[in-house]
């Protein structure tokens, strides 16, 4: 009878911690998004602009359809609360300008929630390769949001400045707020950039997402702002190939925390996973973040040309002379055609397999197995001399399998 009692007791508490206690990583609510969607409607709908469509549904919210095999082009295109994109993956979706967001989910005045786009079928593509690495486009910007779902997207770019997917914080305690990216992956990213970067984002998830160039996953505040940072963030199967790295963690001045990434591949990036502290007059930290289970596959060919078969090295000083690299001497088309748009990538070799800078590194735990396919014997796995970052070391490391 009282070991009952004391089982029920337990139960009671643990059902209230439960309540009482955040989810890590909560992302997207479909069941939130139900409660508010509204009747189909088509795109396109004789005259009208897909912008047109959603002003005129947004007070209901609506689902909107776009029909398949074909290209449409958009220019900033923004959603509305309630509104869900609908498009078949025999779709492609160009922009025309040079400058600007393609799809923005929120601003710096309003909230938008409950919103989503989404391929159906398959993934629907983004293509950018009209645009020159000059041209600063973001396709898809998350500002002051809540409850966003984005899958099934592929992105084709030409190292054009900026993300794939970006999240940023307009106002002070105005940003994302649970977002899923799911099945989503960028091809020919700019060194400097990549799939997904925030400047502030809290309950994400991160599902099967990778780039090819840049990085893939890219956990890096873009603001000193009070209390600007990532929070109570999942991340599963991160892949990132010939890039800058898979993962990168970068706090600059902001306190981030909770953070649980899995299944890290990168293949021939120079670095599987990055943690660097950025810049700032104070070095900001990454706090119960754990990174586990990661490959790194090394890549060795340091020719300057074919950049996406060879690694983006970045163009510092100290990097090009420890690794006899090519300088950057000019910002001619053919160099930003191989470098990106800000002449920042040289194509080489892998650097590391983990790098973990001192001062960010102090909350973050590797664990789980770790392997390295092709390293040679002699080339550093993790980071600690012969770096620009100056003494690195891997500090918290549980498994080295």
């Amino acid at each position: 009878m009282k070991n009952h009692k004391l089982h029920k007791l337990v139960a009671t508490l643990f059902l209230v911690a439960s309540a009482v206690l955040p989810l890590q990583g909560m992302g997207y609510s479909s069941s939130d998004a139900r409660a508010s969607s509204r009747p189909l409607r088509r795109f396109p709908d004789g005259s009208k602009t897909l912008q047109q469509v959603i002003d005129e549904n947004e007070s209901t919210g609506a689902r909107i359809r776009l029909a398949g095999n074909r290209t449409y082009t958009f220019d900033n295109v923004e959603l509305s609360s309630n509104i869900h994109l609908q498009i078949p993956s025999t779709v492609t979706i160009e922009t025309n300008s040079s400058t600007g967001v393609l799809f923005r989910i929120g601003s710096s005045t309003s909230e938008v929630r409950n919103a989503s786009i989404t391929g159906r079928g398959g993934r629907f593509t983004i293509n950018l390769t009209n645009r020159s690495p000059q041209d600063r486009i973001r396709p898809i910007l998350t500002q002051w949001a809540n409850n966003v779902l984005l899958q099934n997207i592929n992105i084709t770019d030409r190292q054009t400045f900026f993300n794939g997917i970006t999240s940023t914080e307009p106002a002070n305690n105005r940003f994302t707020r649970r977002l899923t990216v799911r099945n989503v992956s960028l091809f020919a990213a700019e060194g400097g950039f990549g799939l997904y970067q925030c400047g502030r984002v809290e309950d994400a998830v991160f599902e099967n997402i990778a780039s090819t160039g840049g990085i893939a996953l890219r956990l890096e505040t873009q603001t000193a702002r009070t209390n600007t940072g990532v929070r109570d963030v999942t991340a599963n199967n991160v892949r990132g190939r010939n890039g800058r790295a898979a993962l990168s963690l970068s706090p600059h001045e902001a306190d981030s925390s909770d953070v649980n990434v899995t299944n890290v591949n990168s293949n021939g990036c120079a670095y599987g996973v990055l943690v660097v502290n950025g810049f700032g007059s104070r070095v900001g930290d990454f706090s119960d973040t754990t990174v586990t289970d990661v490959t790194a596959t090394y890549t060795c060919d340091q020719a300057r040309e074919t950049l996406f078969r060879r690694a983006q090295a970045h163009t510092n000083s100290q990097w090009t002379k420890l690794l006899g690299l090519p300088s950057n001497t000019g910002r001619t088309r053919a160099q930003l055609e191989n470098r990106g748009a800000d002449g920042e990538n040289l194509a080489g070799p892998s650097l590391f397999g983990i790098l973990l800078q001192r001062g960010s590194e102090e909350g973050v735990t590797i664990d789980g197995r770790l392997r390295y396919r092709s390293f040679p014997s002699g080339v550093i796995r993790f980071g600690r001399n012969r770096t620009p970052f100056g003494s690195s070391a891997v500090r918290r490391v549980n498994a080295l399998n």
